[in-house]
């Protein structure tokens, strides 16, 4: 990377420059944050990610929200000021999948690197949205936790088209063989709104 951004971060290239502050080996992914100069680049960042409509936030290792952009303010329908001082397991994850959500971080802990995992978040007016998780751990200039990205995607509509499929089949297996034959059917999904 360069320029402003390769001021902030690096990729380490090899396990030795991979190392927490025990000695610990970490995945060759692991991304090294130099924190001070990533706070010079924080509103950098902040306008860049405010144009994505991409929900996106920024957790400490102990789940706190600690900046995110207008689209996840908008999927969560919190005010960012809300959002601030909340923590994302304990606020918005559905606490059915609080342990499963808990166990997606702590494995990047050890693991390093991103994952990607389902999980449903509580919204102000108390809905639910289902969603994807796209979860990455980044390592201070030392090699320990400093804090995850996160970006989340809706798929409330995915799930709704999948459920039509899945009950076309249903409806589908309820017709005789002998009419299934050289027929024609006609799978009706619900129309996704934009």
């Amino acid at each position: 990377m360069s320029g402003l951004v390769g001021d902030c971060m690096t990729r380490s290239p090899s396990d030795k420059d991979c190392q927490d502050c025990h000695g610990r080996s970490k995945p060759k992914a692991c991304i090294k944050v130099n924190i001070a100069r990533l706070h010079e680049c924080l509103e950098f960042f902040e306008l860049i990610l405010d144009t994505v409509r991409q929900p996106f936030a920024v957790l400490k290792t102990d789940g706190a929200i600690t900046s995110m952009n207008e689209a996840f303010s908008d999927l969560t329908g919190y005010s960012r000021e809300e959002l601030a001082v909340m923590s994302l397991i304990s606020r918005l994850v559905a606490p059915e999948l609080r342990d499963t959500c808990n166990m997606a971080l702590s494995g990047l802990i050890e693991t390093g690197g991103s994952t990607l995992f389902k999980s449903k978040l509580a919204r102000k007016d108390g809905s639910r949205v289902p969603v994807e998780l796209t979860v990455s751990l980044l390592c201070d200039e030392a090699g320990n936790p400093a804090f995850y990205t996160l970006f989340c995607t809706d798929v409330a509509e995915r799930e709704k088209c999948e459920a039509a499929l899945q009950e076309s089949v249903v409806e589908l297996d309820r017709v005789p063989g002998d009419y299934r034959e050289g027929a024609r059917f006609v799978i009706m999904l619900p129309a996704i709104e934009k």
